[in-house]
């Protein structure tokens, strides 16, 4: 079962904790969800520890088996675990393939699991490196963590922006809101990030060693989360839609009606 539909059981757990429903009505309602979502029908995430020489952050990174095994998300460098900073700074490296405006392509998501009670409170990600292998070159790029609406478990960090790279203009959202009001969407404009040749496909948002930008940092509400607990980050870019795509070959063959 993918962590999107086992979100969706938590939450039925949560419900039950909470009693905002009877007991028996959210058993129901899990035992349908994990009988109607057949093993078969999603790769097994893979936990990777985000702790470093030792040191536990109390958080692991949950990846798709299917992602790491098409090269689509590779494993993460953890740089430091800080416990007097509370933070945990790590880079995560990206691919996107294939064709943009198939069917089949979407964003790639991962997935920040609390591992233990003494979690760190920020997620500082100082660097991605996210590969272009696309049919086509992108003109913007988006970030967006996957959180609970009433009690959201993150958000960005909005005090400072960081380092576009390829698509220098970079802003938040304003809605919708997560942790502490702050922002869960974060979007990459104003350039081009190319498909070809590598490496100049690499796109690196939050950049901070040898640039002087600043990385992107996610704060937690970790404190008040039980161990097991999660929230997602999504990240794709703009997908052509087949639809704007069949009206401006329509417009074209009016033209060529036209000028015939």
């Amino acid at each position: 079962m993918e962590l999107e539909s086992l979100s969706v059981c938590l939450e039925g757990e949560r419900a039950m904790r909470e009693k905002k429903c009877p007991g028996y009505v959210c058993a129901l309602i899990l035992l349908l969800l994990m009988v109607a979502i057949p093993a078969s029908a999603a790769p097994i995430p893979v936990p990777i520890p985000l702790d470093k020489d030792g040191v536990q952050s109390g958080w692991s990174l949950s990846i798709r088996s299917s992602d790491l095994s098409n090269n689509k998300v590779f494993l993460p460098t953890v740089f430091n675990v800080n416990l007097s900073g509370d933070s945990v700074t790590i880079q995560l490296d990206k691919q996107f393939k294939g064709i943009m405006s198939a069917d089949l392509f979407g964003p790639i998501t991962v997935w920040f699991v609390k591992t233990s009670p003494s979690a760190v409170n920020r997620i500082i990600i100082n660097d991605e490196q996210i590969i272009n292998s696309t049919d086509k070159a992108w003109q913007d790029f988006h970030m967006q963590l996957l959180v609970d609406a009433i009690a959201p478990e993150a958000a960005f960090d909005n005090s400072t922006l960081p380092r576009g790279d390829l698509l220098p203009s970079v802003s938040f959202d304003s809605s919708p809101a997560g942790y502490l009001g702050q922002p869960i969407v974060l979007n990459f404009k104003g350039g081009t990030v190319p498909n070809s040749p590598f490496p100049d496909n690499i796109f690196n948002p939050g950049h901070s060693d040898d640039f002087g930008g600043n990385p992107f940092i996610i704060q937690t509400d970790a404190a008040h989360l039980a161990v097991g607990d999660f929230f997602g980050l999504k990240e794709w870019p703009t997908i052509p839609e087949p639809l704007s795509a069949l009206f401006l070959v329509i417009g074209g063959l009016g033209l060529a009606r036209r000028r015939n």
